[in-house]
Order: C-alpha cells, then structure tokens, then sequence
C-alpha cells in the first residue's frame, strides 16, 4: 500500500527560511489563546509577505501576551499607519486584520534548526 503525504504550497512555504529584512506585509489571520500556564492570554497574529520575490505569500507569527502588553506598541503604532498610540486605551487584534504594514523578519536558533521570527513594526513603505 502506498503510504503518500500531500504538502501543499503552504506548507511548503511555511517552512522556508525567509532572509531577514524588512517585509511589507498584510494581517491575515489573528488568534486568542490561553497561555501554556493558563494564567493569561496569548494573541497571535499571522502576517504574509506581499513583496514580488521568492518570499512572496510566506508567512510570519507573532505571538504577543496580555501580560507585557508593552510589547505591541510597535505593531499597532505600524497598524496606525505609524502615527502613535495612547496609553489607557483598549487595542482590538481583531481590527488590525488586513492591515497593510512592515514588518522586520529575522531568523533565530530553535531545537538547533534556524527559523523566522519577527523583531519588529513599522508603517508600511510607500513605493
């Protein structure tokens, strides 16, 4: 019996080593979870690179916690189109979906393999 797997142009670009840089890229997917510990919650928001070029459609995760709410300054400063942010106010992940933004791809060490991650936000470049 043949034993087959479909990998799809998704997975395949899912695990494609992206060359760190700045990307401009569009929110496509944001997600609520409860952390590992269960004590908080995690957002995590998918953005695809929109850029002509061999990276065109991979995608990048950023998972950001309620507890270092700090942390998503940057990104939705970038999904205000660069204008800042105020404190005390309430940000809605949801809203931010299909959002046009930069966003910078770096690459670390995880389990010894290298993957993408992302380090930073900014407004989109205008081209």
């Amino acid at each position: 019996m043949a034993m087959k797997l479909r990998i799809t142009r998704d997975d395949f670009l899912k695990g494609k080593l992206i060359t760190p840089g700045w990307y401009t890229c569009k929110i496509v997917e944001v997600n609520q979870e409860t952390s590992k510990k269960g004590d908080s919650q995690n957002f995590v928001v998918t953005a695809q690179i929109l850029d002509e070029g061999s990276f065109k459609d991979c995608k990048v995760v950023k998972t950001f916690n309620e507890k270092a709410a700090g942390v998503a300054v940057p990104f939705f400063v970038a999904c205000n189109g660069g204008k800042e942010i105020a404190p005390d106010a309430e940000y809605d992940f949801e809203a931010t979906k299909n959002r046009v933004i930069g966003v910078m791809v770096t690459n670390e060490t995880y389990m010894n393999r290298l993957v993408n991650s992302v380090a930073d936000f900014r407004a989109p470049v205008q081209k």
